[in-house]
């Protein structure tokens, strides 16, 4: 089981994430490769094969697929400056990208589609979902288009992955509930 790091500020990343951030960050080092271009690119291939944005202005909805990520550009000059909080958000993009890349584990309800869904991560770091999803009723032919956005409050981090398990689970929902603020 991938327990969580449980050292430090970022004991809310899993532990093979912390370790290979740990890891990328020794080589970085090693490297004398600890700026901001540098870290950017290595989140770029990452990564590969995403809808990746690094713009400042990051609005949700923004996307096609389940594989879209906006990071704000601040995140990659703190990084360069702060070694901790390299490791810290290394691993959470790491986390990020696997409970993604493993969303077949958290269909949508029955008879809808999970259109697009993407994660933000502001200039703070803070992580915000998102998700549209398209239903046909049986009694009526036009499909209906759903939108929901989450965020993971700073003090809640500690059950980020739970917290979008839940809003992927439960994405058909129309009432607020403990994953966050559900917008029609």
């Amino acid at each position: 089981m991938n327990v969580l790091a449980g050292a430090g500020t970022y004991n809310w990343v899993s532990q093979s994430s912390y370790q290979q951030a740990r890891n990328i960050l020794a080589s970085k080092q090693a490297n004398g490769n600890m700026n901001a271009r540098s870290i950017q690119n290595h989140t770029k291939q990452m990564f590969s094969n995403w809808n990746v944005s690094m713009r400042g202005n990051m609005e949700p909805f923004q996307g096609h697929g389940n594989h879209n990520i906006a990071i704000h550009p601040d995140n990659f000059r703190r990084m360069a400056e702060d070694p901790e909080y390299f490791v810290g958000m290394t691993a959470l993009f790491q986390d990020i990208k696997n409970t993604r890349e493993n969303m077949s584990m958290f269909p949508p309800p029955a008879g809808t589609t999970r259109v697009a869904s993407g994660t933000i991560v502001d200039a703070d770091g803070n992580i915000s979902g998102w998700s549209i999803i398209k239903s046909s009723t049986p009694t009526s032919q036009s499909a209906t288009e759903r939108r929901s956005l989450f965020t993971v409050p700073e003090s809640n981090r500690a059950s980020w992955a739970e917290l979008m398990r839940n809003h992927l689970e439960g994405i058909g929902n129309t009432d607020r509930n403990n994953t966050g603020n559900w917008m029609a």
